[in-house]
């Protein structure tokens, strides 16, 4: 397990910690744990099309940063 969250959280050498990909994981996750907030404590409808529309793009834009600083990344060697 443990290799895997390494492999996860860094570069394509796997030895070098990437901030891209650890802030794409804390913007998953934090619009998940805000709405079972809403949803469990506050009973607030809760809209899933707009929830993941919203995920959606998160995600589109974080894979996007990840594409254009994909060449500065250092390589295996």
């Amino acid at each position: 397990m443990k290799n895997f969250f390494k492999t996860l959280f860094t570069g394509s050498d796997n030895n070098s910690a990437d901030i891209g990909r650890l802030l794409i994981a804390l913007v998953v996750v934090w619009p998940m744990i805000i709405s079972g907030y809403q949803v469990f404590w506050q009973h607030a409808p809760f809209d899933l099309v707009t929830w993941a529309s919203a995920q959606g793009g998160l995600l589109v834009a974080g894979s996007g940063g990840l594409l254009i600083k994909s060449r500065t990344e250092p390589t295996k060697e």
